[in-house]
């Protein structure tokens, strides 16, 4: 085989569409809700131009903060008036995040919570089947404050 070329593949990545949850619970309260504020911040300034993003706030129930966007103002707005109390229900929150991202494309939930659920009417099962029929990640990170 002598006659052939090669063509430029498109390594262009699609835009991500990614709900922020963030648990606002009384235990986040201090330096833990501070942190989650700022790792959220942090988080959206990161995104590039056409990136969507989203903010839900959970305790006892689960509310959409900044609905899914490019626009990375209010998402960050959202953030910065995040105020701790209540309860933990997480897997409300969860589900409303997979309710509140697009059927397809590159998506994602990432989760910041310093515990477990305490409060929601949804079940882990319930999640887990929801993430995997929509073929959705969920990642999870810890939030921790100090508590003197």
């Amino acid at each position: 085989m002598n006659d052939f070329e090669f063509n430029a593949v498109n390594t262009t990545q699609a835009p991500l569409a990614n709900m922020l949850a963030v648990d606002v619970s009384g235990s986040m309260s201090g330096t833990a809700i501070s942190n989650a504020r700022q790792a959220a911040a942090s988080y959206i300034d990161r995104l590039k131009p056409n990136d969507q993003v989203g903010l839900i706030q959970f305790n006892q129930t689960a509310s959409v903060r900044a609905g899914l966007s490019t626009n990375k103002t209010a998402a960050r707005s959202a953030a910065t008036g995040l105020v701790a109390g209540g309860n933990t229900a997480i897997y409300d929150a969860l589900n409303l995040a997979i309710t509140n991202l697009p059927a397809c494309g590159r998506k994602a939930i990432t989760v910041l919570t310093d515990g477990e659920d305490t409060a929601s009417k949804s079940t882990l099962a319930s999640v887990k089947d929801a993430a995997a029929k929509a073929n959705l990640p969920i990642f999870a990170v810890g939030i921790k404050g100090y508590r003197l």
